[in-house]
C-alpha cells in the first residue's frame, strides 16, 4: 500500500463487502442474528478479521508474505484442535436451522453428528450464542481472506467467487437474501470495481468511489420503491413456470438419466449393513431404491432382510462366516444341508399352509451385495444363499413364491427330512445366538439380574423388553453417535435414553439373548400395507425409498424359523407405530397369548437418573391390575402411542415348549413341566430350570455363562 489513507479505505470496502457477503449467506442459510448469533460480537468479529485479511495481503515483501501465511495457517490448525468441542458446539447451533431447511426444501433427512443437544442446553443460551458467534466467524474466516485478495490485491476474480458463495446459497435454499445485505453486496462490489478502474490515481478512485456509490445506492432505493413491488406482482406467474420447470427437472429428466446410469459400475447403492456409527452429515433422501410387488395385497408389515448380526462389536454387528454352521455340523458329525436356501425355506414350508403368493423384487438404485427378501420366502438355487440366511444375486430383479407370515397354522409342521434339518440347526441356533458376554456390559448385566423380566413364554420375554424399551428411551434419528469410550448399547439405556432404530434393535438382542432366547441383528428395508397401490393386473407395489431402511430383532421359533420382532416406537419407515403389530404376530406364531406374573423391578422407575426427555416414567398397574406403559408425550418421536400391547385373538396351541394360557405362567408357580418334541438339541429345556451354558431353551433366569 503507498500510504495510511489508502489502507485504511481498503479496510472500509472490505468490511462492506464482507459484511453484505456474510449476511446475505448467513441469511440464506436461514440463520436468525439475534436468536442464533449474537450481533455486536459478530460485526466485531468481522471487523478484526478485516484487519488480519489486510495485513496479511498488504506485505509487499515476498519472504515475509510467505512466514505470515505460513505462520497463519499454523495457528489455524492448532486452534481447531485446541477448541474443536467449542467449534463443535457452536456449529451444531449455528446450523440447526440450516438443517431443517435444507431436510425440508429437498425431502432429505440430513445429520450433522457434533454434539448432543442435551450439552447445549446445559451450557445456557447466552454461552451457546457466543460459542456460535465465535464459530461462524471462524469458518468464514476463508471467505474474509478471499475477498481481502480482492479488495487489497485488487483481484476482480476472487471477488466473484466471494459472491457466488450467497448466490449459490441462495439458490440452494431457494431464498434469497434481505435487501439491506443485497445492497451491500452490489455496492461493495462495485466500489472495488471503480477503483480498480483509477489504479495511477488513488485519491481520485477514492473520490469516484463515493460518487459512484452514491448514485447507485438513489438507483437501488428508487428499484426498491417502484420496481420491488411491480415484480412481487408478476411473482405468482414466474413461480407457476418455475414448479412445471422443476416438476420436469425431477420427475422427468433427473429418473430417466438415474434409470440409465443405475445399472452403471457396482453397489453400494441400496446396501445395509450392521454399522452403528454413522458418519457426520449422514443424509436419508428420497431416493426410490427398490419396487417390490406382490401377488395380493399385503397385510402386514413386510420386512425386507438384507444384512444379518451376529456378534456384537461396540460399533457394528459382524456377520456370521459360513464356515462358522459347516465347523458346528462337523463337529457334531453332521452332514450339511443340500444349500443355505434348504434352512431359509422351512420358515416358507411353515408359512405354507394356503396357497403361495408371488413377490418380485427390483432395484431401482445401484445394485446392492444383497438379494433383499421378505420373511416368507422360497429362495432357489438361482440365488447364492449364506448360512446366516442373506443371499445374492447378480441381475436387477428377481422373482420369488411367497407364503406370507398371517398364513400360518398349526396344523402344518415339518416332516421328514425338512424337520430333520430344523432341529439341527436349531441346536446351533440355539448354541449360538444366546452367547452374552456378561463382562463386556458391567452396566446392563447388573440391570438385568435385577429386573424381573419374565422368562416363562417367549411371548412374555418379548412383551417385557418391548415394554422397558418404549418405557425408557425415546425414537430420535437426530441423536449424535455415541460418545467416545462409552458402549453404543449401554450409553443408550442409561444415559441418553433416545436413539434410533439401531440402539433400540441391538438393545432387544443383547437383553433378549441374556433372557435366553436366540436372538440376532437384522438390517434391510420396511413397508407398511399402506405404501403398496393395486395395479391394473391386479398386483400390489410399493417403491422402497433409501430412507425406509431399517434394523429391528430377530428371534428363533422353533419349528418355525427366524422372525422379525421390532422394538423401535414409531420408526421412520411406518405412518404410526408398529411394535404392537410385530409382538402380536409373534404371539401368534410362538401360539401364547401372555401371561399375567409379577411386576417386573424395573416397572415404574426407570434406570439411571432421569426420565427420557419427552415422557414420562412408566405407570405402574391401574385399578384393573394391568400394566400400561405410560407413553404421553411421546407423539413426536414415536409418530403415535402404543400403550398397551394387542394380546387378543391368539389361540394358544403348546407345541413350542412353551406355555400356554392357563397352563400356569405365573414365573412363581409355572406349574407342569412342557419340553419339545422331536428336539435332538439343547432348546428343549424344562420351564423353571436355570439356563446352561450355550442351553437357550424355555428356561427361567439368565443363561450361566459370561
Amino acid at each position: 500500500m503507498k500510504n495510511r489513507e489508502s489502507f485504511l479505505f481498503s479496510i472500509i470496502l472490505l468490511l462492506i463487502n464482507t459484511v453484505g457477503v456474510a449476511g446475505a449467506l448467513l441469511t440464506c442459510l436461514g440463520m436468525d442474528f439475534g436468536a442464533v448469533l449474537q450481533p455486536a460480537l459478530f460485526l466485531w468479529g468481522m471487523f478484526l478479521l478485516c484487519l488480519m485479511s489486510g495485513a496479511l495481503w498488504s506485505t509487499q515483501n515476498r519472504t515475509r508474505m510467505a512466514w505470515q501465511w505460513f505462520l497463519f495457517i499454523a495457528v489455524f490448525f492448532v486452534c481447531i484442535l485446541l477448541f474443536r468441542r467449542n467449534l463443535a458446539v457452536g456449529l451444531s447451533w449455528a446450523f440447526r436451522g440450516m438443517l431443517e431447511r435444507i431436510n425440508e426444501r429437498y425431502g432429505i433427512h440430513l445429520i450433522l453428528n457434533l454434539i448432543p443437544e442435551a450439552d447445549l442446553l446445559e451450557l445456557g443460551m447466552e454461552n451457546v450464542t457466543r460459542q456460535a458467534t465465535w464459530s461462524i466467524l471462524f469458518v468464514m474466516l476463508p471467505l474474509v481472506l478471499l475477498l481481502g485478495c480482492a479488495v487489497v490485491r485488487k483481484r476482480a476474480l476472487a471477488l466473484l467467487l466471494a459472491d457466488a458463495v450467497w448466490f449459490v446459497a441462495a439458490c440452494t435454499m431457494d431464498d434469497f437474501p434481505a435487501y439491506v445485505w443485497f445492497v451491500l453486496c452490489i455496492l461493495g462490489f462495485a466500489a472495488v470495481v471503480i477503483r480498480n478502474a483509477f489504479q495511477d490515481d488513488e485519491r481520485a478512485g477514492i473520490q469516484a468511489v463515493l460518487i459512484g456509490t452514491a448514485a447507485l445506492g438513489v438507483v437501488m432505493a428508487l428499484v426498491y420503491r417502484f420496481a420491488v413491488p411491480f415484480m412481487d406482482s408478476r411473482y405468482d406467474a414466474v413461480m407457476e413456470a418455475r414448479l412445471e420447470l422443476n416438476r420436469k427437472i425431477n420427475e422427468e429428466w433427473i429418473p430417466g438419466i438415474k434409470s440409465r446410469l443405475a445399472r452403471i459400475g457396482s453397489g453400494p447403492g441400496t446396501d445395509v449393513t450392521g454399522e452403528l456409527k454413522r458418519k457426520p452429515g449422514t443424509v436419508y433422501t428420497s431416493e426410490e431404491v427398490y419396487r417390490v410387488t406382490f401377488s395380493g395385497a399385503p397385510k402386514s408389515t413386510i420386512y425386507l432382510r438384507g444384512f444379518v448380526g451376529k456378534d456384537y462389536a461396540g460399533d457394528q454387528w459382524k456377520a456370521a462366516g459360513d464356515s462358522d454352521l459347516e465347523k458346528y455340523y462337523r463337529r457334531k458329525g453332521w452332514e450339511l444341508p443340500e444349500s443355505a436356501g434348504d434352512l431359509v425355506n422351512l420358515t416358507y414350508n411353515v408359512f405354507n399352509y394356503r396357497a403361495s403368493e408371488k413377490v418380485w423384487v427390483e432395484e431401482l438404485a445401484a445394485p446392492g451385495s444383497y438379494t433383499v427378501y421378505p420373511y416368507g420366502t422360497q429362495l432357489t438355487k438361482d440365488y447364492k444363499v449364506h448360512w446366516d440366511g442373506s443371499a445374492e444375486w447378480k441381475r436387477v430383479s428377481w422373482e420369488f413364491l411367497y407364503s406370507a407370515p398371517e398364513n400360518y397354522s398349526p396344523e402344518k409342521v415339518l416332516a421328514g427330512t425338512a424337520a430333520e434339518n430344523e432341529a439341527r440347526y436349531r441346536d446351533y441356533v440355539y448354541d449360538t445366538f444366546c452367547e452374552y458376554p456378561a463382562k463386556s456390559f458391567p452396566e446392563l448385566t447388573d440391570f438385568l439380574e435385577n429386573a424381573g423380566f419374565r422368562t416363562d413364554s417367549v411371548y412374555n420375554s418379548l412383551e417385557d423388553v418391548l415394554t422397558y424399551l418404549t418405557g425408557n428411551a425415546v425414537y430420535n434419528l437426530d441423536v449424535p453417535n455415541t460418545p467416545k469410550g462409552q458402549d453404543f448399547v449401554e450409553y443408550f439405556l442409561f444415559e441418553s435414553r433416545e436413539g434410533y432404530c439401531a440402539h433400540f434393535a441391538s438393545s432387544a438382542v443383547l437383553i433378549l439373548r441374556y433372557l435366553g432366547i436366540p436372538a440376532r441383528y437384522a438390517t434391510g428395508y420396511a413397508a407398511a400395507p399402506g405404501d403398496f397401490r393395486r395395479n391394473s393386473d391386479g398386483t400390489y407395489s410399493a417403491v422402497i425409498l433409501d430412507k425406509q431402511a431399517h434394523a429391528w430383532a430377530e428371534v428363533y421359533l422353533d419349528g418355525i424359523g427366524w422372525i422379525p420382532v421390532e422394538m423401535t416406537p414409531g420408526a421412520a419407515p411406518f405412518p404410526g407405530d408398529n411394535t404392537a403389530e410385530q409382538l402380536a404376530l409373534a404371539g401368534q406364531l410362538a401360539g401364547e397369548s401372555g401371561s399375567e406374573g409379577a411386576i417386573p423391578a424395573w416397572q415404574g422407575s426407570p434406570v439411571g437418573s432421569n426420565s427420557p426427555a419427552g415422557q414420562e416414567e412408566s405407570a405402574g398397574p391401574d385399578e384393573s391390575g394391568e400394566e400400561k406403559s405410560n407413553q404421553e408425550g411421546s407423539d413426536e418421536a414415536a409418530g403415535s402411542d402404543q400403550g398397551e400391547s394387542n394380546q387378543e385373538g391368539f389361540g394358544g396351541f403348546g407345541i413350542f415348549g412353551q406355555i400356554t394360557p392357563g397352563q400356569g405362567a405365573d414365573p412363581q408357580n409355572p406349574g407342569p413341566e412342557v419340553t419339545q418334541p422331536g428336539n435332538q438339541g439343547n432348546s428343549g429345556a424344562t420351564v423353571g430350570q436355570p439356563g446352561n451354558q450355550g442351553d437357550c431353551g424355555a428356561a427361567v433366569g439368565p443363561p450361566g455363562y459370561e
